[in-house]
């Protein structure tokens, strides 16, 4: 088990803008995955499945019931005549007065609407009661004030206050209406106009408010965003888990589609192969801004903190003096260029074996990695073991030790040595002797040329008369070898 942190340097990370230009590959497929699951399949498959038509076609019918919407073939949609000029469109307030008064009066507060009920009311059953409640809460009229600024109370044949009459116009309004003046009659019917309806205002907006929180609706309202939310997840999350996580565990150096085209890979930060669990656990951190989709709840800001959850990532990426970014990181995980870094290692066994049996850019880097010789220096010039120099610099050097011809002169000089360093000094120069005729080496070894024979002894009559003093014979010296000793050796032995 290698105890490397970081990654080594046959090993470059992929530049900042190769990595995010994979992501947005891989996102850009998400998103178009996504639409076709939540579009097609979604609304056409899983939807009718769990009964969406249904509850729509419910919710319509008490729409249309309530007074406050219309038909339009096989749709439903509120009162609006927008497609008309301001005049004409203006004039279409009776239209909204009619329909407010219908869905508050003779629809919720009437029996023959169970299923709707006056909001918060706890009087009697009683049309008289139920009508100056209306008046009251939503109109802003009762008793005290006959009238508003617009509309007043009702007053039957009698002329008796009756609430169980819509509101009717002030005499001052209808004064208005009725001017010859068309400015005047103009203003006052935009004033009714908004009266009932103006944006989000108005007595029309607040009954089609209080049409959703009726009891009936407001139920097929929540089973029907169920079923929306139900038949949309699978696009969520089915989408992310293929293209972040599913095809990086599959590929057996944590490619997605994205990474397959700019040729990047993914490694452990110690720049060994990254294995199944952790191919696992950087896709699984990559998706995880997409699970904000997966949760049952909507609107415009879950997007703004997915992409700005994406953004973040790739800030950090671009500023991390190591290039990694935030999942990277936690995931313990480098992307890498295929380009630059083609060949990594499940562990430091594999490397080591490859540094071994190749001769390449990569292994000759392993090996000065590791302090291991490199190709330039392992036949003939210097290497190192266990931090000091060698004295043996090729295996031709290696082949003399075990040389029988070289064991007597070997012993005799290391019997001779003063200072080691010295040494390894002296034997450095001679090997780069060798190295000089290192060519001439490795030629065929010619065969040996036979010795001339010895002379014959000279006879008496060769000698001469006076003859010299015969030199004293030394002693046999019963470890010697045979070969002759170095002058300078018989001299420090005597």
């Amino acid at each position: 088990m290698s105890d490397r942190k970081t990654l080594p340097d046959y090993i470059k990370p992929a530049t900042p803008g190769k990595e995010s230009g994979a992501f947005i590959i891989d996102f850009l497929m998400v998103v178009i995955l996504a639409l076709i699951l939540r579009l097609v399949v979604g609304q056409y498959v899983f939807a009718p499945a769990m009964g969406y038509n249904e509850v729509v076609s419910s919710i319509q019918d008490y729409a249309v019931e309530s007074g406050l919407y219309v038909r339009n073939g096989g749709d439903v949609q509120i009162l609006s005549y927008s497609g008309e000029t301001d005049i004409e469109k203006y004039d279409h307030y009776v239209d909204y007065a009619d329909a407010v008064w219908t869905y508050y009066f003779d629809v919720c507060a009437s029996s023959s609407h169970p299923d709707f009920s006056l909001t918060d009311y706890e009087g009697e059953d009683d049309a008289q009661a139920k009508g100056q409640y209306i008046y009251h809460h939503f109109y802003g009229i009762d008793e005290t004030v006959e009238s508003g600024e617009l509309y007043q109370i009702a007053k039957n044949e009698l002329d008796q206050l009756d609430y169980s009459l819509a509101p009717v116009l002030t005499e001052e309004t209808k004064a208005k209406l009725d001017s010859e003046e068309p400015g005047v009659a103009l203003d006052i019917r935009k004033s009714l106009y908004q009266y009932f309806f103006d944006g989000n205002k108005g007595l029309y907006p607040e009954a089609a408010n209080d049409f959703v929180r009726q009891a009936p609706v407001a139920k097929l309202l929540k089973d029907q965003s169920r079923i929306v939310y139900m038949s949309t997840l699978p696009a969520y999350v089915i989408s992310p888990l293929i293209f972040l996580l599913i095809i990086p565990m599959i590929s057996k150096k944590g490619k997605t589609l994205g990474k397959m085209f700019l040729r990047l890979s993914l490694v452990r930060t110690n720049g060994y192969k990254a294995a199944l669990p952790y191919r696992a656990l950087h896709g699984f951190l990559l998706m995880m801004p997409f699970g904000l989709l997966m949760l049952p709840i909507s609107g415009a800001w879950v997007y703004l903190v997915l992409i700005g959850a994406y953004l973040i990532d790739l800030i950090v990426l671009m500023l991390n003096p190591k290039k990694n970014s935030i999942h990277g990181m936690l995931s313990f995980t480098q992307v890498i260029d295929d380009r630059v870094s083609p060949q990594t290692f499940a562990d430091e066994e594999e490397e080591k074996e490859y540094a071994a049996s190749h001769d390449d850019e990569t292994a000759r880097a392993i090996k000065s990695e590791n302090g291991h010789p490199s190709e330039a220096t392992e036949h003939g010039g210097e290497r190192y073991i266990n931090g000091r120099r060698a004295v043996i610099q090729s295996e031709y050097a290696e082949m003399e030790i075990v040389n029988l011809d070289t064991i007597g002169s070997a012993r005799r000089e290391a019997a001779n040595i003063s200072s080691f360093d010295q040494f390894e000094e002296d034997k450095a120069k001679q090997m780069e002797n060798n190295r000089v005729v290192k060519a001439e080496e490795e030629k065929p070894v010619e065969a040996p040329v036979e010795a001339e024979p010895a002379p014959e002894e000279p006879t008496e009559e060769d000698i001469p008369e006076e003859k010299p003093e015969e030199e004293p014979k030394e002693p046999v010296d019963p470890n010697d070898d045979g070969f002759l000793d170095d002058p300078k050796d018989k001299e420090k032995e005597e």
